[in-house]
């Protein structure tokens, strides 16, 4: 008979503590697959990512391991998803498998509040992944705890997944707001919000890739509070050291983008190096130049700038470098 292990969670994202959970399971229980189930909506959590975009996360890394699937059972119905009801659907669906159910041993001490439990382990035979260090009556699999989690990565805090999940991430604009709000402060948070709005209107007027602006325009000022940016600029930019410090923190945010996150769009990339002083003529940077010294909020009127811009990018992108040269005198802010 076949043997499925059955990997459930909200796998937002999937990482690498996943993965060797799944990993060491199989191996374990001699499975023959694992089959990630992504929730729709947990019982136990709000404010989840879109399904379609973490069922996709997790197809990025089916690659890893020939015997992992993925089931998007749970996308298909609305309101929470409860184990039981997948469960029973699976079971009828492939009367002819064995199926283990893998929980971490985090799990153990909330079991009695899922629906319908009693039943539930009547269904299907649980395997916890841990270090013995928590009672249970459950075959046990034996593995590192590793220092990675979800929520770690949602604020930028860890990027402990595959390369083409941290990519995905940044296309998709995934977890950019926390991210950003985990690292700058209301004032920057807010400037940065202006600025991906009025980079939008600037981007859409001229029927340029809006998702490629906005990478631009969210990530322009991750850096810019970053206390140690002199310390990263040594480490792994030193041929940027003879420039202005206030140009560090745009080196810092394209390196990190596609240092950290494997992201290589050169253009965009190109857009956050050089908006500082407009050093790029793509389009994109353009755009963001125009935007982030252009943004409501600032102490002087630019709205005659924003207006050329949209009647001719190039013109107004242009005009705005002359000012910025004549009467600003280098603040870079």
């Amino acid at each position: 008979m076949k043997h499925v292990i059955l990997f459930g969670g909200s796998f937002d994202p999937i990482h690498n503590g996943h993965l060797n959970m799944a990993l060491r399971a199989l191996d374990e229980r001699k499975a023959d697959e694992l089959w990630f189930i992504p929730n729709q909506v947990s019982p136990f959590k709000s404010d989840v990512t879109p399904f379609k975009n973490r069922l996709e996360m997790i197809e990025l890394v089916l690659g890893i391991d020939s015997r992992f699937k993925v089931l998007d059972i749970e996308g298909k119905q609305e309101g929470p998803s409860y184990t039981i009801d997948t469960v029973l659907s699976i079971k009828k669906d492939h009367p002819d498998i064995k199926f283990d159910f893998l929980i971490g041993d985090d799990h153990i001490e909330f079991l009695e509040q899922w629906k319908n439990f009693k039943q539930l382990e009547k269904e299907i035979q649980f395997i916890v992944y841990g270090r013995n260090d928590i009672e249970h009556k459950y075959p046990q699999i034996n593995g590192e705890i590793m220092n990675v989690s979800s929520s770690k990565i949602r604020i930028g805090e860890s990027t402990e997944t595959s390369s083409d999940v941290l990519r995905y991430i940044v296309e998709h604009s995934l977890y950019m707001h926390t991210i950003l709000q985990n690292r700058l402060s209301t004032y920057r948070y807010e400037h940065v919000l202006r600025v991906c709005d009025l980079a939008l209107e600037l981007g859409k007027h001229h029927n340029l890739d809006l998702q490629r602006i906005k990478i631009a325009a969210l990530w322009h000022d991750y850096a810019k509070e970053d206390k140690n940016l002199k310390e990263y600029i040594q480490k792994y930019l030193p041929e940027c050291l003879d420039y202005p410090d206030a140009f560090y923190h745009a080196f810092v945010a394209a390196d990190v983008l596609e240092r950290r996150y494997k992201f290589h769009d050169q253009e965009v990339l190109e857009a956050i190096y050089y908006h500082v002083d407009g050093a790029s003529d793509n389009d994109i940077a353009k755009v963001l130049y125009i935007a982030d010294k252009c943004e409501p909020n600032r102490p002087f009127d630019t709205s005659k700038f924003v207006n050329l811009a949209k009647q001719d990018l190039n013109l107004g992108f242009q005009e705005l470098k002359k000012n910025q040269e004549e009467y600003l005198g280098g603040s870079n802010e």
